[in-house]
């Protein structure tokens, strides 16, 4: 049986993953990660804390768990695609070229996760204070 607090945090992941893939989209996605990454964490953390209730402190802890569930998961996704696209759509996308995109994906991922959870635990906190117990 799945109990209602996985219910919560499993709704509020899969907003996180859903917004936070348009990481993936090719040149658009570099410019405006961070947009998607903190829009991904505040709007499924909100839903998550929101789902949840119980004040501030457990809004906030169901926010930053919506968070790393759905950062991580879509994180993983949009480095994979996106670097797989830009391999693709790069006309001189040589394997000399591979190490750059490796560290550009590293430091998205890391990033996109670090954006992913501010905004996971701001809109699990907010919206868990807002409904309280």
């Amino acid at each position: 049986m799945v109990s209602d607090r996985m219910t919560h945090i499993g709704i509020g992941s899969a907003v996180t993953f859903v917004i936070s893939l348009g990481t993936a989209i090719p040149a658009f996605g570099l410019f405006l990660g961070p947009l998607f990454t903190f829009g991904g964490g505040l709007a499924g953390g909100g839903v998550g804390g929101w789902l949840r209730g119980g004040g501030a402190a457990e809004g906030a802890k169901t926010g930053l768990i919506v968070a790393l569930v759905g950062g991580i998961t879509s994180s993983i996704v949009a480095v994979i695609v996106g670097t797989a696209l830009n391999l693709v759509f790069v006309a001189d996308s040589a394997s000399s070229d591979l190490g750059g995109y490796v560290i550009l994906a590293a430091i998205g991922f890391v990033s996109g996760l670090v954006f992913t959870l501010i905004g996971g635990l701001i809109g699990g906190t907010v919206t868990g204070a807002i409904r309280g117990e």
